[in-house]
């Protein structure tokens, strides 16, 4: 029995140079995949890492925005402390304010920063710049801010109500640091204290600053019966505003702030009820239109 055979060596009409031909098509075919395997890996590998990158530049961004508002809120607070507080802000006084640095903002940026305000604190505080006293005062008392508004009030010069409410506190609320001097810095716990104090030089040191709230006080009122301040020749030209700026900061006394609310509420400028236009308070009559004003 006959077999048909192809002259090139192959059988039923396929030959080694198709069977070849195949097998490099085969070949450049698996090529041609795991090089666009390859590639789509490639790809993907940059994709995840252009991702990666714009997330991190993005939290970069947001902490550097956040330091910034930070910045922003902390000089001027920092400034308004320094008025209340007689320029008297060094690690015991910033310790009122101040945490730790968040984990967030340790870097080179704000290592710096000792005493660093944090964020949520800062937007409670960075209002003093805005309240009168009273508002101030109020909202310390309301959030049970107690030690903190003894410390605002003997700034403040009303030393009657701060020795009030540090005697109601007592000794433990109340201790006393030394300077490199040597000489004592007033210092309020937050109830966060990590420092061990004796109890009894804790005792004494409230005490002594008991004693001195309520001698300043006594002074101070003695010297009010004697003396009542003129405060409006001492301040003829300042604003409401500039009235309210002033007690904030300490710089004019609680007798001369009410004296000056007085004058400039009785001075305040008034409408007339038939013309509607402005007229001094001090005319009986309107100038515009004549009727009594």
């Amino acid at each position: 029995m006959l077999f048909p055979i192809n002259i090139t060596g192959g059988f039923f009409g396929k030959s080694r140079k198709e069977i070849e031909a195949e097998r490099q098509a085969a070949e450049a075919l698996q090529r041609q995949r795991e090089k666009a395997e390859r590639r789509r890996a490639q790809e993907e590998a940059k994709r995840r890492a252009q991702e990666e990158a714009k997330r991190r530049a993005q939290e970069e961004a947001k902490r550097r925005k956040i330091l910034r508002e930070a910045r922003c809120k902390l000089e001027p607070l920092w400034f308004a402390l320094a008025k209340l507080f007689e320029g008297r802000i060094d690690m015991p006084c910033a310790k009122l304010f101040a945490v730790r640095i968040p984990k967030k903002c340790g870097n080179s940026d704000v290592e710096s920063a000792k005493h660093f305000i944090n964020l949520e604190r800062l937007c409670e505080w960075v209002d003093w710049l805005k309240w009168s006293p009273q508002v101030l005062t109020s909202w310390l008392e309301e959030h049970h801010k107690y030690i903190e508004l003894v410390f605002v009030l003997e700034k403040l010069g009303r030393f009657a109500e701060a020795g009030d409410i540090l005697e109601k506190l007592g000794p433990a609320a109340y201790f006393e640091r030394f300077d490199s001097t040597g000489n004592p810095i007033t210092c309020m716990a937050l109830g966060e204290n990590t420092w061990v104090w004796d109890a009894i030089k804790q005792k004494d040191a409230f005490t002594r600053k008991l004693a001195q709230l309520k001698g300043n006080a006594a002074a101070a009122a003695a010297k009010a019966r004697i003396a009542p301040p003129d405060a409006v020749q001492k301040h003829p030209t300042l604003t409401p505003a500039q009235i309210e700026d002033q007690y904030a900061y300490g710089e004019i006394s609680k007798e001369e702030y009410e004296c000056l609310k007085a004058k400039a509420a009785s001075t305040a400028a008034k409408t007339c009820g038939t013309c509607g236009r402005p007229v001094n308070p001090e005319f009986a009559f309107c100038p515009h239109c004549g009727a009594k004003a």
